[in-house]
C-alpha cells in the first residue's frame, strides 16, 4: 500500500500536462529553428554581399566603356577615313576647277582669234579651213566644258554628303566620349585589350549591332554609310581623273589641230604673196617694155608723118618734084605714095592707140597685184599673230582677253 502511494504522482495531473505540453512545444520550435538555420546557410546572402555587388557593378561597366571605346575608336578612324576622303576630292576638285578654267581661257583664246581673223582685208574674208577649224574647235570646247561642269557638280554632291556624314560621326563619338572621360583613349591600349569588339571597314556588318549596347544601329548605319561612301568617292575621283585627262588629251589635240591649219593657212598665203610680187614684177617689166615701144611707135610716126613745117621739106620729099611731075605727064602714071604714107599713119595711130590701151591695162593689172600683195600680207600678219597669240597663251598662265 505504501509502495503503490510512492508510485503515484503527486501533482495534479493538469499540471504535469501543461509541463509536458510545453516542453513538446519548445522541442518542436527547436526543431523549427534548426530547419530554418539549415535554410538560411544555403539561401541566405553573405556579409560580401555589398562588396561582390559593387565588384560585379564594375566590371560590367568596365566592360561597356571597353566597348565603348573600342566602337569610338573605329567611328574615330571611319572619321580620319572620310576627312582623308574629303582631302583626295577637294584636290581633285580643285583640280576639276583648273581644267574648267583652262577650258574657259580657251573658250576666249578661240573667240580673240576668230574676232582678230574677221579683221582681215575684204578680198581674204572668205570663209576657209582656218574658220571651219575655230569653229569646230569652240563647239568642241563647250561640250568639254560642260561634261567638266557635269563632273563638278558630282564631286561637290558627294563632297557635301561626305561632310553631313562627317558631322554624324562627330556627333557620335562625342556622345560616346561622355563614358570614356576616365579612361585611356589611346589607340595602342584599345589594340592590346581583350574581348573589345572592333567594327571592320572592310566589312562593316560583320557585328550585330545592339539597340541597348555600345554597337547601336545607329553606329552600324554610319559605319555602312562611311564605307559606301568612301567606295563612291574613290569611283568619283577615278572617274574625275579620266574626264580631266581626256578632256586634256582631246583640247591639245584641238588646239594643235587649229594651230596647224593657221599655220598651212599662212604658208600658202605667203607662197600666195610671193607669186604675186613675181606677178607684179613681171607686170612692171611689160609695161616698161610697152612704154619703150610706144615711145620708138611715136618716133617712128614722127619719121614717116615728116617735118611739121612744109618749109622743112626737102626737095627730094617733095611730091611735086620735077621728076614726079615728068613722070606724070603720061596719063595713068599717078604714084602710091601720098596713099601709103596716109595709110601708114593710120595704121602707127591705131597701134600706139592700142600700145596705149595695154599700158593702161598693164597698169590696172598692176595696181590690182599690188593690192593683192598687200591684202595677202596683212592677212599673213594676222594669221601670224593668231598663231603667235595661241601659242603664248597655250600654257593659259595669262588672266583676262585683251
Amino acid at each position: 500500500m505504501a509502495e503503490e502511494s510512492r508510485m503515484k504522482p503527486i501533482g495534479p495531473e493538469s499540471w504535469q500536462c501543461g509541463t509536458i505540453k510545453q516542453i513538446k512545444l519548445s522541442q518542436a520550435v527547436l526543431a523549427r529553428a534548426g530547419k530554418g538555420v539549415y535554410a538560411s546557410k544555403s539561401m541566405d546572402v553573405l556579409p560580401s554581399l555589398r562588396d561582390t555587388m559593387i565588384q560585379g557593378n564594375n566590371q560590367r561597366i568596365h566592360g561597356y566603356v571597353r566597348e565603348v571605346r573600342g566602337v569610338a575608336s573605329n567611328l574615330t578612324t571611319c572619321l580620319g577615313n572620310v576627312n582623308e576622303e574629303i582631302k583626295s576630292l577637294t584636290r581633285c576638285k580643285e583640280r576639276i576647277e583648273k581644267a574648267l578654267e583652262y577650258r574657259r581661257k580657251d573658250i576666249a583664246l578661240n573667240s580673240q582669234s576668230s574676232k582678230i581673223r574677221g579683221r582681215r582685208p575684204q578680198r581674204e574674208k572668205d570663209s576657209d579651213g582656218a574658220d571651219e577649224l575655230l569653229s569646230a574647235e569652240r563647239v568642241h570646247l563647250f561640250v568639254l566644258k560642260h561634261k567638266l561642269e557635269g563632273q563638278l557638280d558630282r564631286v561637290q554632291g558627294h563632297l557635301q554628303m561626305l561632310a553631313s556624314l562627317r558631322s554624324q560621326l562627330l556627333a557620335a563619338i562625342q556622345e560616346r566620349s561622355r563614358v570614356l572621360q576616365l579612361t585611356c583613349r589611346a589607340r595602342s591600349s584599345v589594340a592590346l585589350c581583350g574581348g573589345e569588339r572592333t567594327v571592320s571597314r572592310r566589312d562593316p556588318v560583320s557585328i550585330e549591332a545592339d539597340p541597348l549596347g555600345a554597337f547601336t544601329p545607329d553606329c552600324s548605319m554610319l559605319v555602312n554609310e562611311t564605307a559606301t561612301g568612301l567606295e563612291t568617292g574613290k569611283k568619283v575621283r577615278a572617274e574625275a581623273a579620266s574626264v580631266v585627262s581626256h578632256t586634256e588629251r582631246l583640247q591639245k589635240a584641238s588646239h594643235d589641230s587649229v594651230n596647224e591649219g593657221l599655220t598651212r593657212k599662212l604658208a600658202e598665203t605667203i607662197t600666195l604673196k610671193q607669186h604675186l610680187q613675181l606677178a607684179v614684177g613681171d607686170t612692171r617689166a611689160s609695161i616698161q617694155k610697152a612704154n619703150r615701144w610706144h615711145d620708138v611707135q611715136r618716133l617712128a610716126r614722127g619719121y614717116t608723118m615728116g617735118p611739121v613745117s612744109y618749109a622743112d621739106i626737102s626737095t627730094r620729099e617733095r611730091l611735086n618734084r620735077p621728076l614726079v611731075r615728068l613722070y606724070q605727064s603720061h596719063p595713068g602714071t599717078d604714084l602710091p605714095e601720098a596713099r601709103r604714107l596716109v595709110r601708114a599713119d593710120g595704121g602707127l595711130d591705131r597701134s600706139i592707140a592700142e600700145t596705149q590701151r595695154n599700158v593702161g591695162l598693164l597698169t590696172l593689172a598692176k595696181a590690182g597685184l599690188q593690192e593683192d600683195v598687200r591684202d595677202k600680207r596683212a592677212a599673213a600678219g594676222i594669221d601670224g599673230r593668231i598663231v603667235r597669240l595661241r601659242r603664248s597663251k597655250a600654257d593659259h598662265r595669262w588672266v583676262g582677253v585683251n
